[in-house]
């Protein structure tokens, strides 16, 4: 482990020499917990494969985001292979709040990871909603939640590796057929040590049907720690909807591949955009060693929490930034987005290595309002980055 600890060291925090370690002299950041208990409204970046890597998730700090979250990690991958943890995991100083993800299926595996990355992140998270046919057959995602014993063993071995209390052992599930055995798992989480509790409204066999709201209320009064409600929240109407319906205090928007989470009192609502049918997982090969959560965009909000769940989050994602540095775009007459977000994401890329499909994924959506059919059928056609920037310097002076 202590091996592991030090080839770490010279992974996550790589960017601290580069062009961003002069942002300011001293860096502080208050813990998750921290957040929950004093704002009334915290926006935290969900779990996005390949998307809320480190450039993602520094631009939407400057947006105002409080919490952000590392795409999904397999943890058995991640502490047997230093090439899984060099591509899945980098960060620097100014990275924080952040909260890593992994799937996990032993309490040792979880419990080596969260103990890894503990000097360089506020907690971790175990997702336990996947409902992917790959990742429940290899013992992750919702198959857990059948498996309440194992949850707590995990939760309880990666508590006891790092027991610091600010230090976040956190889980994001779905809801049983019979809500009592959903209640019942989440007081067993709770006692084990979980930190905040994550539900997705949705059993592991529905993707588009309703999401029941009546059920997530049921788990929010029977448990103490904050709650984040997931399902079918595409706008912050629906977040003061979803709200009124679970009695929570607060929301958590969440919007997968490029999840934002805002997160309102003690607990908050997690908004989430679906993908595929999903709204949840998107199935990644297993040797990508990553997880997906929900599709594109995760929003979070509140004392409690909702995931809201938005086609095409990524995009949606994109115009939001776009917009303004605290508002939800109108989806129907998205704003044009404004030079200064498409340039700190141009020299964020740049600077930190982005790979040119995420690179170039994201400015397509930034883009697009602006865009004509033929406009945007030529951009998305540029394979290079040199292209790519041509194209942003003839077009928008953006160099």
């Amino acid at each position: 482990m202590e091996r592991l600890r030090a080839e770490m060291s010279g992974v996550t925090l790589c960017c601290d020499s580069g062009s961003h370690a002069g942002l300011e002299t001293e860096f502080t950041w208050k813990k998750p917990l921290e957040l929950f208990s004093e704002k009334k409204v915290i926006k935290m970046c969900a779990p996005m494969v390949r998307y809320s890597k480190l450039p993602f998730r520094l631009l939407v700090r400057k947006y105002d985001c409080d919490i952000a979250f590392t795409p999904m990690i397999i943890s058995d991958s991640f502490i047997q292979s230093q090439k899984a943890r060099d591509s899945d995991f980098t960060t620097c100083k100014h990275d924080r709040p952040l909260i890593v993800q992994f799937a996990a299926s032993k309490p040792k595996d979880f419990a080596d990871a969260a103990e890894i990355v503990s000097p360089y992140a506020d907690g971790v998270d175990l997702n336990c909603g996947c409902p992917q046919r790959w990742a429940m057959a290899d013992g992750y995602g919702a198959c857990l939640i059948k498996k309440p014993e194992l949850m707590c063993d995990i939760v309880k071995e990666a508590r006891a590796r790092v027991p610091q209390e600010e230090f976040t052992v956190s889980v994001k599930i779905r809801i049983h057929k019979d809500i009592r055995d959903t209640v019942d798992l989440c007081q067993k989480v709770e006692k084990a040590g979980a930190s905040f509790i994550s539900v997705h409204g949705r059993t592991k066999h529905e993707r588009c049907q309703p999401v029941h709201y009546d059920a997530i209320k049921v788990i929010k009064d029977s448990v103490s720690v904050p709650v984040v409600a997931n399902g079918d929240i595409k706008s912050m109407d629906d977040v003061s909807d979803v709200c009124d319906k679970t009695g929570v205090d607060g929301e958590l928007m969440s919007v997968p591949r490029q999840e934002w989470m805002v997160s309102t009192g003690v607990d908050g609502e997690l908004m989430s955009v679906p993908r595929q049918e999903d709204g949840e997982l998107m199935s990644v090969p297993r040797q990508e060693i990553e997880l997906m959560s929900v599709p594109r965009q995760e929003w979070m909000t509140g004392v409690d929490g909702e995931l809201m769940s938005v086609p095409r989050q990524e995009r949606m994602l994109s115009r939001c930034l776009c917009q303004d540095r605290s508002g939800w775009c109108d989806q129907h007459n998205p704003p044009s987005p404004p030079a200064m977000c498409v340039n700190e994401w141009v020299d964020l890329g740049l600077s930190l290595g982005a790979p040119f499909s995420n690179f170039h994924h994201h400015l397509m959506y930034m883009l697009e309002p602006n865009l004509c059919r033929a406009e945007r059928r030529y951009f998305n056609s540029l394979t290079s980055m040199s292209s790519v920037l041509d194209y942003l310097n003839t077009n928008y002076s953006i160099s």
